[in-house]
């Protein structure tokens, strides 16, 4: 069906097929070159995106490491019956500096600002703030990289991929930075 879609229509581009949509908005001032992933504006807002939008978002590298990070400490993710997977993060109210700080470089991929959350464990009131993003296929990849049988699990490859960006998100998101490192009172 999409390549219908582009053969009737060869002499516009993927932005005006989809403008009806306003999925974008058009920019006809900017000509600088960016690489992807730099300019990923906020999403937040915006329609329901077509499986065929959602099917064309991919995670660039500058985000990727971000994503692993997370997943190894407090992050998770969440797959439908049609292979779509969201993303999801929650904070307590006491790292709301750190969260934030994910959510702005993330929300590219939300629909919807971050959430105040509230759980009950062993009679006491413990108060968050969480986040979800909208479904794409991008992100079963991940799906399929941290969960067997619908439980997570450490990737194989985690050695391959370490670098210090996801080192970083994977301390500050188990919340490493309170623990008093190197004394013997812990």
């Amino acid at each position: 069906m999409a390549s219908r879609i582009i053969n009737n229509n060869r002499n516009k581009n993927l932005l005006e097929n989809f403008s009806k949509s306003h999925y974008l908005p058009v920019n006809n001032t900017c000509v600088d070159l960016v690489p992807f992933g730099l300019n990923l504006p906020s999403t937040i807002g915006y329609p329901k995106f077509t499986s065929l939008v959602r099917n064309m978002v991919q995670i660039p590298s500058n985000k990727y490491s971000i994503f692993i990070g997370i997943l190894l400490s407090d992050g998770w993710l969440q797959i439908n019956k049609s292979g779509n997977t969201r993303f999801a993060l929650k904070q307590s109210l006491d790292h709301f500096e750190y969260f934030y700080s994910v959510f702005i470089q993330l929300s590219h991929y939300c629909s919807a600002p971050p959430k105040l959350t509230k759980t009950k464990l062993n009679s006491k009131t413990f108060y968050g703030i969480s986040f979800t993003t909208r479904t794409y296929a991008s992100f079963t990849e991940l799906y399929n990289m941290f969960y067997q049988n619908g439980v997570k699990i450490v990737p194989k490859n985690l050695y391959n991929l370490l670098t210090y960006e996801v080192l970083a998100h994977w301390i500050m998101g188990t919340h490493a930075n309170n623990v008093r490192l190197g004394r013997g009172d812990g």
